[in-house]
């Protein structure tokens, strides 16, 4: 009786594992959900350093290390360049659509799907000589789906100020990484459109205020 309870056990644990990989591995998405922002999950499959063949799609790396995607400025794993994977899973809809991808990071990257790369920003380098920052801040990026429904999303991230400066990290993104999600193309430029008007809105008012304030200091200045 102890040795089938050990087996079952044993069994149990084995397909714990086996699910808790695929979610780690893979994400599902219907395209009808991605009016709102759809944020890819956490952890991806993670491997410190540089390599251009992580990219490709019939890569296995299924061996690879975990990483969430934001993480603490002390991990251990991070050595302020490396690569991310996850397997994205489509539903039948989504055959030859389009739809956005919004990113948001301090450092550099280059996002690949199925070893092609569709956009980089910055330039992406082992140390601060090479790398070029730039902060996307979620501009959408348009993906053109074809007729398959899996792909393999890869991204090649660095952040060297990480490294070298962790307390300034800390201090104003809490943490290193990116965030990466997936949206509708009208959803994502209308909120892009959105934001533009906002931040026009506040500069035009800030500018107001201290154009109206210079004028009252000139006459001031007149009358005395």
């Amino acid at each position: 009786m102890k040795k089938i309870l050990l087996k079952v056990f044993v069994i149990s644990l084995m397909l714990i594992s086996k699910n808790y990989a695929i979610d780690i591995d893979t994400v599902f998405v219907q395209i009808d959900s991605l009016t709102e922002r759809l944020q890819i999950a956490s952890p991806w499959h993670f491997h410190s350093g540089d390599d251009t063949t992580w990219a490709l799609s019939d890569y296995d790396s299924s061996e690879w290390d975990t990483l969430q995607s934001w993480f603490e400025s002390d991990e251990t794993k991070w050595t302020g360049i490396g690569w991310f994977r996850k397997t994205i899973v489509f539903d039948s809809t989504a055959r030859n659509k389009s739809i956005a991808l919004q990113m948001y990071h301090y450092g550099a990257s280059e996002i690949y799907l199925n070893g092609s790369l569709v956009h980089k920003f910055g330039e992406v380098g082992a140390d601060t000589s090479t790398e070029k920052i730039f902060q996307p801040q979620n501009i959408p990026i348009i993906l053109n789906l074809d007729t398959n429904l899996v792909y393999t999303l890869a991204v090649r991230y660095s952040n060297q100020k990480s490294i070298i400066d962790k307390r300034w990290m800390k201090k104003w993104y809490q943490g290193n990484g990116f965030g990466i999600s997936f949206r509708d193309v009208n959803s994502a430029f209308k909120e892009l459109i959105t934001q533009g008007k906002m931040g026009a809105g506040i500069n035009m008012g800030i500018s107001g205020l201290y154009y109206s304030l210079s004028i009252l200091y000139f006459f001031l200045f007149l009358f005395y």
